[in-house]
């Protein structure tokens, strides 16, 4: 297993300023792409991405005292 930084990542957006959408390693147009292999196909990564992205985060449960069993 290795780590890589890469410089077209940008974190606030979790986005590749290469490619103008999600950062997903290995896709076509990442600088990883044909050289490294991966557990899970990047299509597979950028769907998941693409999916949680169109969910909004739920609230937290709120448990008040004598509500549970």
């Amino acid at each position: 297993m290795t780590s890589f930084s890469c410089p077209h990542y940008d974190s606030n957006r979790d986005a590749c300023e290469r490619i103008g959408d999600f950062c997903v390693p290995g896709r076509p147009g990442c600088v990883l792409f044909g050289n490294s292999r991966f557990a899970v196909p990047w299509q597979q990564r950028l769907e998941a991405k693409r999916r949680d992205a169109e969910t909004p985060p739920r609230e937290p449960a709120v448990v008040r005292p004598g509500d549970g069993p």
